[in-house]
């Protein structure tokens, strides 16, 4: 079965004589995202790139902790309080989904995200920094409960687990 937002761009790419076409419509990679809802692309995307200011602050605050007056004890803390939060938070996002919807959820957790992402950035403390990652923690459970009811949603029987 054949999905609805097969859009065929590998044809009229061929047709046009793009060099290299006829190799795109071998690439696995390319052949899944073509097929990928536009919603569920945005929101994978979107989830990609919040990703990019946790994953960051994971290489960088160990290196240069003491650079920006971060005790070395206080480093293990921020590393770790927003896993903690997200054990306490599913329950909470699960409800709000149901109160708000899964777009109004999404949107508002992306919105959060990038705010408390952007602290990382600032010489604001320790406790603003905890409180940042506490916040992320929460919009990281609301990205992945969303985000993992739409791979549930546009999926079907032939194409779970691959």
């Amino acid at each position: 079965m054949e999905s609805k937002y097969n859009m065929n761009k590998t044809d009229s790419m061929q047709k046009k004589g793009y060099p290299g076409s006829e190799t795109l419509q071998n690439l696995y990679l390319y052949k899944s995202l073509h097929n990928m809802p536009p919603e569920a692309l945005m929101l994978f995307l979107a989830m990609g790139i919040s990703l990019l200011g946790d994953s960051s602050l994971y290489v960088l605050l160990p290196i240069h902790a003491a650079d920006i007056g971060i005790p070395a004890a206080a480093v293990g803390v921020l590393l770790s309080v927003n896993r903690f939060i997200r054990l306490g938070t599913n329950y909470y996002v699960q409800w709000l989904n149901h109160r708000i919807g899964s777009r109004n959820l999404f949107l508002l957790s992306i919105i959060v995200a990038s705010v408390t992402t952007f602290f990382y950035g600032l010489p604001v403390g320790v406790i603003i920094l905890i409180i940042s990652r506490s916040l992320w923690g929460g919009c990281w459970s609301a990205m992945r409960l969303v985000c993992l009811s739409k791979v549930g949603e546009y999926g079907s029987n032939a194409t779970r687990g691959r």
